[in-house]
């Protein structure tokens, strides 16, 4: 919504759209948290190494593109939300992925601890 005030133009956003943003936000930073959970767990031998896994986080890492882009207003690439969370989402994903990959390898083809 655009506002012409004395002092010059105010931009704001309806309430609903905000609420979508952060929901939207929250979910994009539950994702990699889960993946690193995940990810932890397998490494330090608690569950089982499942490789169907590794395509979950696969999935999970090409999903955030598509959910950024849903935000409101899409921001341009380089915006602040692509430093503050689109960034760190990413990284974790990816050291998610990592961490699930040095566990498969340490398990070694028969299922056991290398």
């Amino acid at each position: 919504m655009v506002c012409t005030t004395r002092t010059g133009i105010s931009v704001s956003r309806s309430g609903s759209t905000i609420a979508f943003g952060i929901v939207l936000l929250t979910l994009m930073v539950v994702i990699p948290a889960l993946v690193l959970v995940v990810a932890i767990l397998v490494l330090r031998g608690r569950r089982k190494v499942e490789v169907t896994t590794l395509g979950w986080m696969g999935a999970m890492l090409f999903a955030t593109i598509p959910l950024r882009n849903f935000l409101p207003g899409s921001p341009p690439i380089g915006s602040w939300i692509d430093y503050l969370v689109v960034l760190w989402v990413l990284a974790a994903l990816v050291a998610g992925l990592v961490i699930f990959v040095v566990a498969w390898i340490r398990r070694g083809p028969a299922g056991e601890v290398v």
